[in-house]
């Protein structure tokens, strides 16, 4: 199996008409190329095929540029919503059962007005404190 590393993000070719990274984002990877450990678990990632995928599945124009690993998270930029665009977090792998069977339908965990507001909610969450509380406990 070929080795392919995660990408932080798309190349300007990959990326959707009419959308560019908002510029705080573009900084913060400019000083972070892999995010912080103090975002843990979050991490920067993108690719088109989920961008397309999760476009489809939510009914907006999507570009993923982060996931918390094993938590069954994901933050997204809203397309179209300005040049400091939107901020979904989701959980695209949320089920609900349906005539007796379980589906893979989603769900919005958290609506941002932009990337810094995604930022500022990431640090003070309790999930990565929690990931700074192991870290620390078990010198990691």
């Amino acid at each position: 199996m070929k080795f392919e590393p995660v990408k932080p993000k798309l190349e300007f070719a990959e990326l959707p008409a009419g959308f560019s990274y908002p510029m705080s984002f573009d900084a913060y990877l400019e000083a972070h190329p892999k995010f912080e450990a103090e975002l843990d678990p979050w991490g920067a990632t993108t690719d088109t095929e989920s961008n397309q995928r999760y476009s489809e599945r939510y009914g907006l124009p999507l570009v993923k540029f982060a996931q918390a690993w094993h938590e069954d998270m994901i933050a997204c930029f809203v397309i179209g919503t300005g040049d400091d665009p939107k901020v979904m977090v989701l959980n695209p792998w949320a089920q609900t059962l349906v005539d007796d069977e379980w589906r893979e339908t989603g769900q919005v965990l958290e609506e941002l007005a932009n990337f810094d507001a995604w930022l500022e909610w990431a640090r003070s969450s309790e999930l990565v404190r929690d990931y700074a509380e192991h870290r620390v406990q078990y010198g990691r």
